[in-house]
């Protein structure tokens, strides 16, 4: 019984000691499982590269399921047409939605189509600041403004200000809330962006034979706070995959009955660890059997990383 995992990371194992530590492996490496896992996490990906991949893969292998992992503390991913994820001092483009104003959603490609184009970004990196000028990140008073290198004052009451205004006061923040507390804020485009592509997720892989599921990945402080009884990051998400009847897993369920400190759960830097991979796995197996449409049945592809 073929599957897809679509999504960042998280999906895709990073950070765990071995491969066979990864959540796909686990999937599989579960008892009576009778389980092929195809992998497409890919480090640093956002919802808009991930619903594109499906786009463009979706049935290659001919699975039976596909699902797509959602992560929301890193929904900000949505709304930048330039990422820094791993080095702020290098750029990278990549392929963005934006929200138009009647609500629907407009792709917009990467402008790197011939290698030239390539060439000339690697030799004019700050040319990348052009593409982002519609980033959520990107912040006028620090990138147009002359006097932002000269002034260390200036420099600081930027940061300040800009902090103050995105954590609390910009009605279009990706987030709402306080620090280790947020959760998605339904008015911010990132949020619009994630579900819209859940929802042209869910029609395409039905359209394509395929049974589609959301699987929501929470984060440590959104356990925390599901566990003291608040609101949880990806609280907004679930709902709205219940109103719209798109079939969402949550995996804070296997996560918060682990019987070990919560902590044991997540390696360096937020992703998952052994343990957390082990209990999704566990959980999720039985439930991706239960939305199979031929129980039991073993189809053949390839297994990716």
């Amino acid at each position: 019984m073929p599957s897809r995992l679509r999504g960042r990371g998280e999906q895709l194992g990073e950070r765990v000691a071995s491969e066979a530590a990864e959540l796909p492996a686990r999937l599989a490496a579960v008892e009576h499982a009778d389980l092929e896992v195809l992998n497409y996490g890919v480090p640093a990906y956002g919802h808009d590269q991930a619903y594109l991949r499906f786009r463009r893969e979706a049935t290659a292998f001919a699975p039976q399921i596909a699902l797509m992992g959602v992560t929301c503390h890193t929904i900000g991913r949505n709304l930048n047409a330039v990422t820094r994820e791993f080095d702020a001092a290098a750029f990278a483009p990549k392929p963005v939605f934006r929200v138009a104003p009647d609500g629907s959603l407009a792709h917009v490609p990467i402008p790197l189509a011939r290698p030239e184009d390539a060439r000339d970004w690697i030799a004019d990196p700050l040319g990348s600041f052009a593409l982002a000028r519609h980033d959520y990140d990107y912040e006028p008073l620090v990138i147009e403004n002359p006097l932002h290198d000269v002034s260390a004052a200036l420099r600081i009451g930027i940061a300040l200000s800009t902090r103050l205004h995105r954590r609390y006061l910009d009605p279009e923040r990706p987030f709402r809330g306080v620090a280790r507390r947020a959760v998605c804020n339904e008015r911010s485009p990132g949020f619009r962006i994630a579900t819209g592509l859940l929802r042209r997720f869910r029609d395409e892989a039905s359209a394509a034979g395929l049974v589609p599921g959301a699987l929501v990945l929470p984060e440590a402080d959104g356990l925390r706070a599901r566990a003291e009884g608040g609101t949880a990051t990806c609280d907004p998400i679930l709902a709205f995959c219940r109103e719209h009847g798109i079939d969402c897993l949550d995996a804070a369920e296997p996560l918060l009955a682990l019987d070990a400190p919560l902590a044991a759960a997540f390696a360096k830097g937020g992703h998952y660890a052994a343990p957390g991979n082990a209990a999704v796995a566990r959980w999720l197996v039985p439930r991706l059997r239960a939305r199979a449409p031929r129980s039991g049945l073993a189809m053949h592809g390839t297994r990716r990383r």
